[in-house]
């Protein structure tokens, strides 16, 4: 009996049905949110379908959980090249926003602290009590101002040097903040930032974090990001969300958010050896991980050691090799998402999935399907 082997979880979303070989069983499968996740699968094999599909099914509980999508617009926006998928934005749903669908996504300085900073670059002392004295001078220009540092002119009379005692001319004193060398590789780092940070940009993530913390599902376009701008952006909005389920918890009240990032590997590159830690902080104050890539290799097994749910499409033989390496139990499902990704097997992958004994074999529905039956809703009405 398939249901006695697959019962319903609690606190579980539901994203499909239980297969049989090729085809869905009147099982429901419910997917865990309480434990990291991590989701693997190739272009064109209904990756981006399950992301939509759990967010359309988590806005149904009756608590659904504030989620905060990373992505392509894809995720979003309907995709006329792409067999005429539809994005979420087409649920209408006012507790659905978006971010960085209609331009292009800016930080404000104000939002950057230096432990922000110290999180991009190495900076030594020198480096970063130059920050420290720029960023308290000229709170929401400091980036603007050391990415274009004119040292001849010095405005702001960084520069270290000896000038003469007024007090007494035969000794000497040292004004200034640093020296050219350090001056010259702030306003390196500084250049660098400047690509995404405006000084005339609104604050960004404190909007973001505040429809988050009234339940809202927040998809964010990373499409147009850099691989090191969408690292630190992620970054930065996990490090507050885990603020808050500190606060919580030290409050002994319950918070809970659910973070889904798409082709994670850019978050996971930039963050580099800290990103086990990391992810294991964040579990710990209530933020959940579903960490999608294309190839499992992307995945550290340090991050590997803190994810309980692992869910596949379609991948190559290396690629499931290293999937089976890393989740053993799917190595007998191996045959089912060596297929190719062809009408039949569409939408079939398989998980090994906190709180089941077994690792199964999932169907997961057309997103579009939610809309036809919305439609078809609204013109019996």
């Amino acid at each position: 009996d398939i249901a006695a082997l697959y019962p319903s979880i609690h606190d579980g979303v539901v994203i499909g049905s239980v297969a049989s070989g090729c085809h869905a069983t009147n099982v429901p499968f419910a997917l865990p949110l309480k434990r990291h996740i991590a989701l693997f699968g190739k272009n064109g094999t209904g990756k981006t379908n399950l992301l939509k599909e759990l967010v359309a099914a988590n806005l149904e509980r009756e608590k659904p959980i504030p989620m905060l999508v990373f992505g392509h617009p894809d995720l979003g926006l309907d995709n006329p090249n792409d067999g005429g998928t539809k994005g979420l934005l087409a649920l209408a749903d006012e507790r659905v926003v978006a971010y960085g669908y209609d331009k292009r996504l800016e930080l404000s300085p104000e939002e950057l602290t230096l432990t922000d900073i110290a999180d991009q670059f190495e900076l030594s002392t020198a480096m970063r009590d130059l920050w420290r004295y720029v960023i308290n001078r000229k709170p929401k220009r400091y980036i603007e101002i050391l990415a274009g540092y004119d040292l001849n002119s010095d405005i702001l009379k960084l520069r270290r040097r000896k000038i003469k005692d007024p007090k007494d001319p035969k000794k000497s004193i040292t004004k200034g903040i640093a020296g050219d060398a350090t001056i010259d590789a702030v306003s390196r780092q500084a250049r660098i930032l400047a690509r995404y940070v405006d000084s005339s940009a609104p604050p960004l993530i404190g909007r973001l974090l505040t429809d988050m913390t009234l339940g809202k599902t927040v998809l964010v376009n990373t499409f147009d990001m850099s691989d090191y701008y969408q690292g630190l952006f992620v970054r930065m909005i996990l490090e507050r969300l885990q603020k808050l389920g500190k606060r919580a918890a030290h409050q002994k009240r319950e918070r809970r958010f659910c973070v889904i990032i798409d082709e994670a590997q850019h978050f996971i590159r930039t963050t580099g050896d800290r990103v086990a830690h990391f992810i294991q902080e964040c579990r710990k104050f209530g933020v959940t991980l579903f960490l999608a890539t294309q190839s499992p290799s992307y995945l550290p097994p340090g991050v590997f050691g803190q994810v309980h749910t692992v869910f596949s499409f379609h991948l190559n033989r290396p690629d499931m090799r290293i999937l089976a390496e890393q989740a053993p139990l799917l190595a007998d499902c191996r045959s089912i998402i060596l297929r190719p990704p062809l009408k039949k097997t569409l939408g079939l992958g398989i998980v090994q999935a906190y709180g089941y004994p077994y690792p199964a074999v999932v169907k997961i529905p057309r997103f579009e399907r939610r809309l036809s039956q919305k439609s078809g809703g609204d013109r019996d009405d």
